[in-house]
């Protein structure tokens, strides 16, 4: 009998243009919570999607800084899951073309992946809310950050923000995604709850001829316009393609 797994390989098979789209469920096995889950960020007492404005951020960095702190810890010491090594042979393969990834953890780079578009921002930078003054990974703000404090510009003393997108900001390099996924043969999403846009709009600029996929644990809201939907965890489903 055919199943949603021999069309996903003969799509993985035919494919010369692919384009993967990741969210928070893709990087769950490396122990990073994902955001709306039973167990996720928000299901933490006293915590909700306000934490993550940017005006409450303007506000109130500390109240911020206190839930980040503990999660900064666990995203610097996640290493990639088997999803992300798969996506990285996938490129080795000359098959994937790019990433488009909700997640700020870096893993996609951590596995080796070259053409990633973090479109949510990412922890490698920080800015000051003040000068504009930026700074790398200088190990005294990631300390400060892990201890659930305040990072400050060493230059002006102004709050630094890491260089991801709250609520109330734009998303980062959002045409050049839409443009990727113009141009795929098969457009996969994985591990994204799909609900959260600009993001769960990318697949709709997908080519009328172009297949596309959806693995998430949950149903979507675009599972029926999917040609191949597997809803379970994304590690396992890809393990039992067998590429690596």
């Amino acid at each position: 009998m055919y199943t949603p797994l021999d069309t996903l390989m003969d799509l993985f098979q035919k494919s010369r243009s692919l384009v993967v789209i990741t969210g928070a469920g893709v990087s769950t096995k490396a122990g990073i919570p994902d955001f709306r889950s039973q167990t996720g960020v928000y299901a933490q007492e006293g915590v909700n999607e306000n934490l993550f404005h940017i005006e409450h951020f303007r506000q109130s960095p500390e109240a911020f800084y206190k839930v980040f702190g503990p999660l900064y810890q666990v995203i610097r010491s996640a290493q990639p899951t088997y999803t992300h090594r798969f996506l990285k042979r996938m490129e080795e393969l000359g098959r994937l073309k790019t990433i488009i990834t909700q997640n700020i953890d870096g893993l996609h780079h951590k596995a080796g992946s070259s053409n990633v578009i973090e479109i949510h921002g990412h922890l490698r930078q920080w800015d000051c809310l003040s000068c504009r003054n930026s700074y790398g990974l200088e190990p005294w703000i990631e300390e400060t950050v892990s201890r659930g404090e305040v990072p400050t510009c060493s230059g002006c003393q102004g709050v630094l923000k890491p260089h991801v997108v709250f609520f109330g900001e734009y998303v980062m390099g959002l045409e050049k995604a839409m443009q990727a996924v113009q141009t795929a043969d098969l457009v996969m999403v994985l591990g994204s709850s799909l609900v959260v846009y600009p993001v769960a709009g990318l697949p709709g600029y997908r080519d009328e001829n172009a297949y596309f996929v959806i693995l998430n644990k949950e149903p979507t809201p675009l599972d029926d316009e999917a040609d191949v939907v597997i809803h379970g965890d994304v590690d396992e489903i890809l393990q039992r393609l067998g590429f690596l």
